[in-house]
């Protein structure tokens, strides 16, 4: 094999994964501003996708998540990217509900919101706080699983 297009290869190849691991980098960061800065629920969901898109390009872009023998995991990807689409989607519906039951599609709408609240605009409110919950990772969900999961094979 010829040592320059090894060597021109490789170049190409770390030039490939630092522009890969800037512009996800950049992403995630973006997308999480952006999403602090909103009022609108649904534009709030829609930034934090964006930011969680970053990172799992960043994620493949420094090598992906690897098993402790050093294999790809591409168990873990797929699970991040069903679990975001599993709860992501009911509090994007939940939020465009709330804008018509109860007029409330910015955040200071939904202060005091359960009290002054019908049944059905309780019960979005409460599929808005579950599905929250879910993908906060806490116990009993997939993301808690996945947390547990990567945790136990790092600890390997």
């Amino acid at each position: 094999m010829d040592v320059g297009a090894s060597a021109s290869s490789a170049c190409s190849k770390l030039v490939a994964v630092t522009c890969s691991s800037l512009s996800s980098t950049t992403t995630m960061v973006l997308g999480a501003v952006l999403a602090l800065r909103q009022h609108d629920l649904k534009r709030i969901f829609a930034y934090t996708t964006v930011s969680q898109l970053g990172l799992l390009v960043a994620t493949y872009g420094m090598g992906g998540a690897t098993t402790g023998h050093g294999d790809p995991a591409i168990d873990w990807d797929l699970t991040q990217i069903a679990n975001h689409a599993l709860y992501k989607a009911p509090l994007i519906l939940v939020a465009g509900a709330l804008g018509v039951l109860a007029g409330a599609k910015r955040l200071p709408d939904l202060f005091g919101l359960w009290r002054r609240s019908r049944g059905g605009t309780r019960a979005s409110l409460l599929v808005l706080l579950l599905a929250g919950y879910a993908l906060a990772g806490g116990p009993g969900t997939i993301s808690f699983c996945l947390l547990y999961t990567s945790d136990a094979a790092d600890a390997r």
